[in-house]
């Protein structure tokens, strides 16, 4: 009796040993092929892609990138150029992922999009913050001006639409240059506009004149990796799963704070300088909204937050 117990004792543990193996060579074998699966990145100079003072990559694209990868185990091998040769690229099979593309029919021909958007943008045309030709309270100062917009972007069917709504003639151009070589040449005059979104850097001197659409942006992948979609859906359910937020976090980081409208257009500029102070008036005793500090004789509650939130105010 004891010697049958031995041996099903003995059969058992080498059972046991044999599924241990077995499953470590599938988790060794699914690590080696998340090391050799390398993915063709879209990389390009904006708020979403950035470098800083450090040389680190940065942006929102780039945190979301980073959590994908944590869900699905790819490696990045980036491809650097402006937003519109990587959409060629994209359409051509010549990178894997590109974000920040919007949602088109005609795209979805050459493309491939996921579940889940990365978030929702704005679109506005911005000036150089010293162009006095241009204002926001005049639609008809746009007439005859050069606009630049990103070749094949929903802007530029967004601001075809709005001039022909708003019956203007303006001189659509078409750019596929990277965007400090725009700015440069809206600075320097070469156009008198350009489309962008509203996470544009405050730094570039440029302020928003006016609104022509918003969508939800996704990460794009090529059509013929129709494996790496079905990973990508995973991954972007997962990350809203764990923070429902996410999408509004990176928002509320690389695109509130930025404060696309910290210059002021020349007019208003003009006006603050000759009238000197903003004169705000309101409630005493009216928390949580508004109320004196009886010892420090500052404003307190929701309007002290709301006057004062912002780092550039």
């Amino acid at each position: 009796m004891m010697i049958r117990v031995y041996r099903m004792k003995k059969i058992i543990s080498l059972a046991i040993c044999l599924i241990l193996m077995t499953g470590m060579i599938t988790v060794t074998a699914h690590a080696q092929d998340d090391e050799e699966k390398v993915i063709r990145v879209g990389w390009y100079e904006s708020t979403y892609c950035y470098r800083d003072q450090n040389g680190e990559r940065r942006g929102i694209a780039y945190e979301y990138q980073r959590r994908i990868a944590a869900h699905t185990g790819w490696n990045y091998e980036y491809v650097e150029d402006s937003w519109p040769n990587l959409l060629q690229m994209l359409m051509d099979g010549e990178i894997d992922i590109l974000s920040d593309v919007s949602y088109k029919e005609e795209r979805a021909e050459h493309m491939l999009y996921p579940n889940l958007p990365m978030g929702a943008e704005s679109y506005y045309i911005y000036i150089d913050a010293s162009n006095t030709e241009i204002t926001s309270n005049d639609l008809e100062t746009f007439n005859g001006k050069h606009i630049g917009v990103n070749k094949g972007s929903i802007q530029e069917s967004l601001l075809q639409e709005w001039a022909e709504k708003n019956h203007l003639s303006v001189h659509i151009e078409e750019m596929t240059d990277e965007e400090p070589d725009i700015m440069s040449m809206l600075a320097e005059g070469a156009i008198d506009a350009y489309v962008s979104l509203d996470s544009f850097s405050a730094q570039k001197q440029v302020v928003p004149v006016t609104k022509i659409g918003a969508s939800d942006y996704y990460f794009a992948v090529n059509k013929s990796r129709p494996d790496l979609l079905t990973e990508l859906n995973s991954a972007l359910a997962a990350i809203q799963d764990e923070d429902p937020y996410f999408n509004q976090r990176m928002f509320d980081q690389y695109v509130n704070l930025v404060n696309t409208n910290a210059f002021l257009p020349s007019d208003l500029d003009g006006w603050l300088k000759g009238h000197g102070a903003i004169r705000v008036g309101y409630l005493e005793d009216y928390l949580p909204f508004c109320a004196l500090d009886k010892k420090t004789g500052d404003l307190t509650g929701a309007l002290n937050n709301f006057l004062f939130m912002h780092p550039y105010v």
